[in-house]
């Protein structure tokens, strides 16, 4: 009995090749090869059938598109393709300029972040203190914790335009949703 080959169509021709050099070796009868034509005929049966299964897959998404493109006939209306494009043009452009009102607040707050000095050591700690050498420590702390939170500036705006680019971002991919499922 002759092996299977594999089930792919390399597999089958090193098989073919190698049954093929066995004969002209010597090594096999040429009519040992009439067993080896029904594994072929089997995989050829078989790439068939795989074949006509996806073309009918196929054909089946063809047609739906086709039913979906017929639908669109010269009496539905363009007026809400046009509104909800020109939606959808109007928010990518406040898309843009909210992206580079992030750009510019956030490469400040960077910029300044990755060279910021490290944080004052001082205790904040005696808030509560009636001792007035206490309270002078504290507010000296205090100082130096105001001063330092100057950052907070910073990244506050960075914080707010990076929000208002996401809102914005994602309003606009509703919009396009939107222009996309009403044009034909």
């Amino acid at each position: 009995k002759l092996p299977l080959p594999g089930g792919n169509l390399s597999a089958l021709e090193a098989w073919v090749e190698n049954e093929m050099l066995n004969v002209k070796t010597g090594q096999q009868q040429p009519d040992d090869l009439s067993e080896a034509m029904k594994y072929i005929r089997g995989y050829i049966f078989d790439m068939k059938n795989d074949s006509n299964t996806s073309h009918g897959i196929d054909q089946k998404e063809i047609n739906e598109t086709l039913r979906v493109i017929a639908s669109c006939d010269e009496k539905t209306p363009n007026n809400d393709a046009n509104r909800t494009r020109m939606k959808h043009s109007e928010c990518r452009f406040k898309e843009i300029e909210k992206l580079a009102d992030k750009t510019v607040k956030c490469t400040k707050y960077e910029g300044n972040r990755t060279t910021y000095p490290d944080p004052p050591t001082c205790s904040l700690k005696e808030v509560r203190t009636t001792d007035p050498q206490e309270k002078k420590k504290f507010e000296a702390c205090m100082d130096e914790f105001g001063k330092w939170f100057g950052i907070y500036a910073l990244y506050k705006p960075c914080k707010e335009a990076t929000e208002a680019h996401q809102n914005q971002r994602a309003k606009c991919h509703q919009l396009q949703f939107n222009f996309e499922d009403s044009s034909c």
